[in-house]
């Protein structure tokens, strides 16, 4: 049985969610594109931490997690930077990563971290980008194509145990890089509906014991190992818009919470972020 996939609430209606990170007391802080970042209470009282664009200087917030320091990475697509915001308000902001190459924007598409080095996938080449929190770039990792195959359009990255997943939606696979010294340590997917196969992954995060990847086209979430072998999925197709709590459709991030074990599901069609718990209720 998945270790995941208990639905306990829809924390934010009626909004663009483009990500979002469980919060405690049941809280989460959505990414909401062009709409900014806020933080939804469990009342479902809002928030403002990035005001919608241009107010907020953010003009595309497609992701958000936190940083070791504890502030807020918001992964700014379009605006080609990963911007590091207080939760509070306080302080002013960072733009990490913001040239990948010299002349040359980059179009983020996901962050993890490692101490003080931050991972950027760059969606606008295969490359994951390393820079410093002070947004000095370090390095550059090349995500080559499977053989066979197109040219990869990196999407989401997370990073457990020194080894980085990344999307590629365009050959529908999750590539695993070593953090260390860059070297593909595997790469698992094909165009499909069956274990091991995806149809557009775009979203991947880490629960400590496994990485989450959200299967857009295939309504569901999916835990795999660092060799990209699948541990267990949830997800339930909403065959009509609207369609109750608990089904999926066309999720584009899974993140789950440190305070708490929960993990939200952003769906930007359904305009909503649900919240699962553990299935298991000792959990």
């Amino acid at each position: 049985a998945a270790v995941w996939g208990c639905p306990i609430a829809t924390s934010v209606r009626r909004f663009y969610g483009r990500a979002a990170l469980p919060a405690a007391d049941g809280a989460v802080v959505a990414a909401l594109g062009a709409g900014g970042v806020v933080h939804v209470a469990k009342d479902g009282s809002r928030r403002v931490i990035v005001a919608p664009w241009p107010a907020g200087g953010v003009l595309e917030a497609v992701s958000v997690v936190r940083a070791p320091d504890g502030r807020l990475a918001v992964v700014d697509r379009a605006g080609g930077a990963v911007v590091l915001v207080s939760e509070d308000g306080r302080g002013s902001a960072v733009r990490l990563a913001q040239a990948a190459a010299a002349g040359r924007a980059m179009r983020p598409t996901g962050v993890a971290f490692d101490g003080g080095t931050a991972f950027v996938a760059d969606g606008a080449s295969p490359a994951i980008v390393a820079c410093d929190l002070g947004g000095r770039v370090l390095r550059r990792i090349d995500v080559p194509a499977p053989a066979g195959g197109l040219v990869p359009v990196l999407g989401d990255l997370a990073l457990a145990a020194g080894t980085l997943a990344v999307t590629d939606a365009a050959n529908h696979r999750v590539a695993f890089v070593s953090a260390a010294d860059g070297a593909v340590t595997a790469s698992r997917g094909a165009r499909g509906a069956f274990p091991g196969r995806w149809q557009s992954p775009e979203g991947v995060a880490t629960d400590g014991t496994a990485f989450l990847v959200t299967d857009r086209y295939n309504h569901r979430v999916v835990r795999v190992d660092a060799r990209g072998e699948t541990i267990d999925q949830w997800g339930q197709h909403a065959v009509k818009p609207r369609e109750g709590n608990g089904r999926i459709h066309y999720p584009v991030r899974a993140v789950p919470g440190s305070a708490e074990p929960r993990v939200a599901v952003a769906e930007p069609f359904e305009r909503r972020v649900q919240v699962f718990g553990p299935n298991d209720p000792a959990a």
